[in-house]
């Protein structure tokens, strides 16, 4: 049986362009690996520069540090040799300071000696001292509570020579106000006596009687004097007393 040629047929258009597309995808993957290996060459190059200048710039500094080492060793000896200089002299000069030390602590136990003994003595005329002193202030203290208990007894006297006072000035204007009454009742008296007197030819029954009532008003007059009397008294002895308290 002889096998028929393939023919191309219409449907198979479209699968084409992706074979098409995939041959092409394979050139441009080859430029890019070229591209990739030519960028590492560049990068090696380039390190290899860098490590060339580092190697270098190493170098520079190693032969600057032994520059330095070398300066640094010529200044430790001359340090080594002026160490031995001032040990040398710190040798003599602390041989001296010994002797020096031992002459200033032998005088410092001296003053100490003197001292104490003269601080003992002090100390035990403070301690007299103190408790003088101490005996002094129990006194002050109690002094001092002393006047504040008499300080309170003055303040109560005061406190009742001022209620006293006010008591005598309220006294004091009752009497003036009694007095005033007083003076008040006089006058009316002696009114009534002229009146009397005028009606006295033509109303000699009535001047009886107003007589009668004045005779009566002259005894409540005697009466209110004896008892003006008998305040006035009264307010001049609270008066001495209250003079005498403030004394």
């Amino acid at each position: 049986m002889s096998e028929s040629p393939i023919a191309v047929q219409p449907d198979d258009a479209p699968r084409r362009p992706p074979r098409r597309r995939g041959r092409d995808g394979g050139g441009r993957g080859g430029g890019g690996s070229g591209i990739a290996v030519s960028g590492v060459l560049a990068l090696t190059i380039a390190g290899f520069a860098a490590a060339g200048w580092f190697i270098l710039h190493q170098q520079d500094q190693l032969r600057d540090n032994d520059r330095a080492l070398a300066d640094a060793g010529d200044r430790l000896r001359v340090l080594e040799e002026r160490l031995r200089m001032t040990d040398e002299t710190m040798t003599e000069a602390g041989k001296d300071t010994t002797e020096q030390l031992s002459f200033w602590e032998s005088e410092v136990r001296k003053l100490w000696d003197v001292a104490n003994k003269r601080n003992r003595t002090w100390i035990q005329d403070n301690q007299a001292t103190l408790k003088r002193q101490t005996s002094s202030i129990a006194g002050v203290q109690s002094t001092l509570a002393e006047l504040k208990s008499q300080v309170g007894r003055v303040e109560t006297a005061f406190d009742q020579q001022r209620e006293m006072m006010d008591k005598l000035a309220t006294i004091e204007t009752q009497v003036r106000q009694m007095v005033n009454q007083q003076r008040d009742l006089v006058d009316r008296v002696n009114t009534s006596r002229q009146v009397t007197a005028s009606l006295k030819a033509t109303l000699e029954p009535q001047v009886r009687e107003h007589e009668e009532a004045i005779a009566a008003n002259d005894a409540h007059r005697r009466q209110l004097n004896a008892s003006i009397t008998r305040l006035g008294d009264r307010l001049a002895a609270i008066e001495q007393r209250v003079g005498l308290a403030i004394q």
